[in-house]
């Protein structure tokens, strides 16, 4: 017994020694070898990151420059942390990209991630038909004249929430990061299906109890869920791009995690299914010279039918006729849910909060408004005024030069190329860091100041990417940067918002998205 023991003692330790051998003969033979931290077998230098690679890499920025490499487990990863460098990795053109793909791990191909949606999809033809139909959607002139309205309508809600606590409870403390996640799905989802979600006045109803809104029990427990679960799907994109497939699978505890997400989005598809059908079957009864409201739901329903809302003035060169799957629908919805519900309701966040850090550059922001908008607050925000708000435009521009809302994108080139003047070959994932790119001192003189004068002048090519760049350029950039102006705009025209605790940091967690914990402010009318 002592024999066989001893044999496979010896063999697990050749097992060891081949595959640390092989692992440091293939790092130090590679091409183009580029300065970073030392890797260690089988992790590579994920001991180092602590959940947190922005943070890691922010730190190796400094010491390595701007371009160095990183190994994550086996992988080689490029850092690039400048606009420079990141020039190829950011035109245009399809045509002309050598990086028209997103670099998604073993995870995320056995999920399917690759092949559905937007967001991680590399399958070029189901991709490009994707972007082409929700860029169609996004550009109809009537949803956009309906968005404007329903912003202003789901605030003008949250704000007699805000009324009704502070009659209560005079100076109240409101915790921004609840609000706004809140309003930003009830935007994020009427705007999607014409169904209200109710997260503002659940969230309401449990910090006035004695003070209920009549609202559906169903409808509100499940838009809330639909919440949680929201963020949750955003956790496990750390879990399933930075864990083997081995590790998420057969290593207890991981392997409880890994289910856990799985189902969550198997609930959360099957939800959107429901949505699907139940629109599908209203549709159908409602009378051809009936118009239809122009949701995302519906405005994708009707792609390419008889029932299609309206054509998008210039698109005549459509790759394809044919009408949407009920899973193009629900992948494409959800994909749009997802982005749409934390990334702008971080940036109103962070905004808030640099704001009532300076409050020289809020003391602009009022001036500009009152200017713009008028004395009259109960006149709503025309479209037009947004284009004339261009400090209030800047204010959320540094906001999110200081914080990107999504500090990273893993990009993988398609073929061979040169990139910062060193050769690589097609396959190689490139981690492009707008944080870095964002706070380079070349590009960015006095980084660390809080000053949204920079965007009032035009600034360098690629050195401010909040939406990302190149052909897979976040395709409701616009609708995004029109939500928050609109909130920021309705709130800060009426009231004067002031932190809680004036030396309170920005409450931060950083993962595939910046993510405000916490922002707690004193809402006051303004005197004017």
């Amino acid at each position: 017994m002592n024999a066989i023991i001893t044999d496979v003692a010896y063999l697990l330790t050749a097992c060891a020694v081949t595959y640390v051998a092989h692992y440091y003969y293939k790092y130090f033979t590679r091409e183009s070898p580029l300065p970073g931290p030392f890797p260690l077998p089988l992790i590579g230098s994920l001991h180092k990151i602590h959940g947190n690679i922005d943070k890691y890499c922010t730190s190796c920025q400094k010491k390595y420059g701007d371009m160095f490499e990183l190994w994550i487990c086996s992988q080689r990863l490029i850092f690039l942390g400048n606009a420079e460098v990141n020039e190829k990795l950011f035109v245009g053109s399809l045509s002309k990209s050598n990086f028209t793909k997103r670099s998604v791990s073993e995870n995320f191909e056995a999920l399917g991630f690759s092949r559905i949606g937007l967001v991680f999809n590399n399958d070029s033809s189901s991709w490009n038909y994707n972007r082409k139909l929700i860029e169609q959607a996004l550009m109809k002139p009537s949803f956009l004249r309906n968005l404007m309205d329903d912003i202003q309508c789901i605030y003008e809600e949250m704000e007699g929430y805000w009324k009704i606590i502070e009659s209560k409870e005079p100076g109240a403390v409101h915790d921004m990061a609840d609000w706004c996640i809140r309003f930003t799905t009830d935007i994020t989802f009427y705007m999607s299906t014409s169904k209200h979600a109710y997260c503002m006045a659940s969230y309401f109803n449990k910090v006035v109890p004695d003070h209920k809104i009549n609202v559906p029990g169903d409808a509100v427990n499940e838009s809330e869920e639909f919440a949680s679960r929201t963020q949750t799907y955003i956790d496990s994109l750390n879990f399933w791009y930075f864990w083997s497939p081995f590790t998420v699978n057969y290593i207890p505890g991981f392997s409880y995690m890994h289910k856990k997400y799985k189902d969550n989005i198997k609930w959360l598809y099957d939800r959107i299914y429901k949505l699907i059908y139940a629109r599908r079957a209203e549709i159908k009864k409602i009378s051809e010279d009936v118009p239809l409201r122009p949701d995302i739901l519906t405005l994708f329903i009707t792609a390419n039918t008889e029932r299609e809302l309206e054509k998008v003035k210039g698109v005549t060169n459509r790759e394809t006729l044919r009408p949407m799957t009920d899973d193009e629908i629900c992948y494409n919805i959800f994909d749009i849910t997802e982005a749409g519900i934390d990334t702008a309701a971080n940036a109103m966040c962070f905004t808030i909060y640099f704001l009532s850090k300076y409050p020289e550059h809020k003391q602009k922001v009022h001036e500009e408004l009152d200017s713009v908008l008028g004395p009259n607050h109960d006149r709503r925000i025309a479209y037009e005024d947004l284009d004339k708000l261009q400090y209030l435009e800047a204010v959320i521009k540094e906001s999110l030069r200081h914080i990107p809302i999504i500090p990273f994108a893993f990009k993988i080139s398609d073929k061979d190329d040169f990139i910062g003047g060193k050769f690589f070959r097609g396959g190689q994932v490139f981690f492009v860091s707008f944080s870095g790119i964002h706070n380079n001192k070349k590009d960015w003189p006095d980084t660390e100041k809080f000053d949204p004068t920079r965007f009032l002048n035009p600034i360098g090519k690629n050195t401010f990417l909040p939406f990302g760049g190149g052909p897979r350029i976040c395709p409701g950039r616009h609708i995004g940067m029109m939500e928050i102006k609109t909130f920021l705009a309705s709130v800060y025209r009426k009231f004067d918002v002031n932190l809680a605790d004036p030396n309170a940091p920005a409450n931060e967690e950083l993962g595939f998205v910046n993510h405000c914990k916490k922002c707690e402010v004193r809402i006051t009318p303004r005197n004017c």
